[in-house]
């Protein structure tokens, strides 16, 4: 394992940028078109992506997070080769939006959607390895203040790699993950390359589920 330091940096809070995007509550009306659409004609893998037109925000793993979600929280079933959707979603439907969100926040939690998978600018090869993305959002969680401060991205990943860098890998072997990076296409083993892994991870933690989430601005 590697050694944390004696005192860890501190995650300390700056300005507040000029330009900023506020947290979003959109995912709740991408839900609810992909449960109105499953009603009609049912979900269908092969036709999903001709459906990004009618989302608010088209991006596929935003899109993948959602279905998944849906699925884990028995909003959707599966009835032949389609996704339909339960009484259960009935129930979603009908609670607030704050309430709504809320329910995605929680699911995502324990949910099995493995970020890492999606993490931009890496490719994961293979099926003989696999990751739990639950230490990884807990490991954020635990560094990121729920405060209305301004953090900036690169302190909380240095942060996070100070105090508990193995957050991933708690065997310390960073060397058995079949991992590219996108534009080179080399291999990404060895903790000399956690920021390329880990680093990209947490990054993606911030601007993808937690920004698509509301749970950032």
């Amino acid at each position: 394992l590697h050694q944390r330091p004696d005192e860890p940096p501190a995650l300390r809070a700056v300005e507040a940028p000029d330009e900023t995007r506020p947290p979003l509550a959109d995912a709740v009306d991408d839900l609810t078109t992909l449960l109105a659409l499953a009603q009609r004609t049912g979900l269908q893998p092969e036709r999903l992506p001709s459906l990004d037109g009618l989302l608010v925000n088209p991006d596929r793993d935003r899109r993948s997070l959602l279905l998944t979600l849906a699925t884990e929280m028995g909003l959707l079933r599966r009835a032949d080769d389609a996704l339909r959707p339960s009484r259960a979603a009935i129930d979603w439907l009908q609670r607030s939006r704050e309430a709504q969100l809320r329910a995605l926040v929680d699911a995502w939690s324990r949910s099995a959607w493995n970020e890492l998978r999606h993490t931009p600018g890496l490719i994961a090869e293979g099926e003989s390895w696999a990751n739990d993305p639950l230490p990884a959002r807990t490991a954020l969680m635990d560094v990121l203040p729920p405060d209305e401060s301004w953090y900036r991205l690169a302190d909380v990943v240095a942060v996070v790699k100070a105090q508990d860098p193995d957050f991933q890998r708690p065997d310390g072997n960073y060397e058995t993950w079949y991992l590219r990076d996108a534009e080179t296409r080399q291999y990404l083993s060895g903790f000399e390359n956690w920021q390329w892994v880990e680093g990209r991870l947490l990054r993606f933690l911030i601007q993808g589920p937690l920004y698509w989430l509301g749970m950032v601005e």
